[in-house]
């Protein structure tokens, strides 16, 4: 890992300063050796090329002269940190390129999900066995929803006709269509497919995705144990289950494809309709399921935070059938 900073002295004069080292404790702590000449303290230099001037040779550098540095990563969220320098903890955060735009309304973790992602599902364990122990899908979210409340926004989009269309087509948005929220308890993505339809057209079998999702990438279900209150996964279930996350979740890992740009330009993506808006405050009228009473050994708490995201899940499922009933045709 490599540090680099520019920073200021006590009289105001500017500074740059730099360490790096190896990662410690699987991957999620950077700390200063006992050496202050390793590379590992923070560096400073002097005596460097003006810009335009003669080239007078490399700058000297002041070793470990701003002294050691802890960095310390949230195990959960690689984006966040805490740096211990100079005897201070300072909280830091990865800036957000370009994730959220002007007028979106909503927040980052909602907006940067637009775009097209590819991802492979394992089901070399699932209980039903598969033709091949890898699946690959495409999804594509092109809006999002701010009918509920910014903070509690959804994105929403489908599965693509093929995998070099990065927009939704009528048929695509009818047939597989996909909606999803972020879940800020437990620092997840959540977003759900349909499948298949009945003969009235209403969902029948779902896929959902329960992933923790980075600026490009996504992953899920990757300690192997099948259960999603864990690290998340992917799960095959009939629309309707009361309690999702009580079934096998699948490892699943997906990247960006295609830009947010990339796909606007593609779908000319459309605001919400007015009916679209009225049907999800009423969604957000709806009661909490209870859980599958056959499943135990769940703490409280734990059984808690299922009831309520499987309310979020209902409202998703709610969302696409909604979606489906205003389609064309």
């Amino acid at each position: 890992m490599a540090l680099s900073g520019y920073v200021f002295n006590n009289d105001g004069t500017p500074v740059w300063v730099t360490a790096q080292g190896l990662l410690q404790a699987g991957g999620t702590r950077f700390i200063s050796s006992d050496n202050r000449n390793d590379g590992t303290w923070l560096n400073t230099f002097r005596g460097g090329q003006c810009i335009g001037c003669v080239y007078t040779g490399g700058p000297i550098a002041e070793l470990g002269s701003k002294g050691p540095v802890v960095v310390t990563f949230d195990p959960n969220n690689p984006t966040i940190a805490v740096l211990n320098w100079g005897g201070r903890n300072i909280l830091i955060e990865r800036f957000q390129f370009y994730l959220g735009r002007p007028g979106d309304d909503v927040p980052v973790h909602t907006s940067k999900m637009l775009g097209e992602w590819n991802s492979t599902l394992d089901l070399s364990n699932a209980t039903t066995p598969a033709a091949t122990n890898f699946v690959g899908d495409v999804l594509v979210f092109d809006k999002f929803n701010r009918a509920i409340a910014p903070q509690r926004a959804t994105f929403e989009g489908c599965r693509p006709a093929d995998a070099l269309t990065t927009h939704c087509t009528t048929t695509a948005a009818a047939q597989n269509d996909v909606a999803g929220f972020f879940d800020v308890e437990s620092r997840r993505h959540v977003f759900i497919v349909t499948e298949t339809r009945d003969s009235a057209g209403d969902p029948l079998t779902c896929t959902l995705y329960d992933v923790r999702v980075d600026t490009n990438q996504f992953e899920g279900g990757l300690d192997g144990d099948l259960q999603s209150s864990n690290d998340g996964g992917v799960i095959p279930y009939p629309c309707g289950t009361g309690n999702v996350f009580v079934l096998p979740a699948y490892p699943v890992r997906g990247f960006r494809s295609a830009s947010r740009t990339q796909v606007e330009d593609s779908s000319r993506a459309q605001p919400r309709s007015a009916a679209e808006i009225d049907f999800a405050m009423e969604v957000a009228k709806l009661g909490v399921p209870a859980a599958t009473s056959g499943h135990t050994g769940l703490a409280t708490d734990a059984a808690s935070v299922q009831m309520r995201r499987n309310a979020l899940v209902t409202r998703l499922e709610q969302q696409l059938r909604a979606r489906f009933m205003e389609s064309p045709g």
